[in-house]
Order: C-alpha cells, then structure tokens, then sequence
C-alpha cells in the first residue's frame, strides 16, 4: 500500500450533512444546542456555554441574532448581485 499513487480514504467527500441538533438536559431541563457537520460535532465560535461544547439555547440565540445584526438576513447576504 505504500506505492498507491492515492487512497480514497484521503479523499474529501462531494456530500456533506450538516446539522444543528437541540437536545435537554432531564435533571435541568435546561436546552442546549450543537452543530454536526458530517457526524462530527463541531465548536461553535463563542458559543460552547453548555455540556460537551454545545451551546445553551439562551446563548444559541443571542449568538445568531448578534450575526444577523452583522451580516443581515440569509435573502440579501445571498442575492446576486
């Protein structure tokens, strides 16, 4: 295997999955957010307040609003121009 030109173990992927996954804490009841990309959990820059990295739901959406305040709304950040 060491004169392999390539291995397709060391190629990227042409499909991906991204998620954002909300779950809650049974004792605290407290909400947490995460994202996944790929099976993986991924930290969210400045919002890993709650268990494992994720985010608590107050956090969550204080961090989105402050990138929408930002960078604005998906519409006009995505319209051609």
């Amino acid at each position: 295997m060491d004169n392999w030109a390539w291995k397709t173990s060391h190629l990227i992927s042409f499909v991906g999955h991204v998620s954002l996954e909300r779950f809650q804490d049974d004792d605290t009841h407290q909400s947490y957010v995460r994202a996944v990309v790929n099976g993986q959990q991924e930290e969210m820059g400045g919002c890993s307040d709650g268990v494992w990295n994720s985010c608590k739901m107050e956090t969550f959406k204080r961090w989105v609003d402050e990138r929408v305040e930002k960078y604005g709304d998906w519409e006009s950040v995505c319209e051609k121009k």
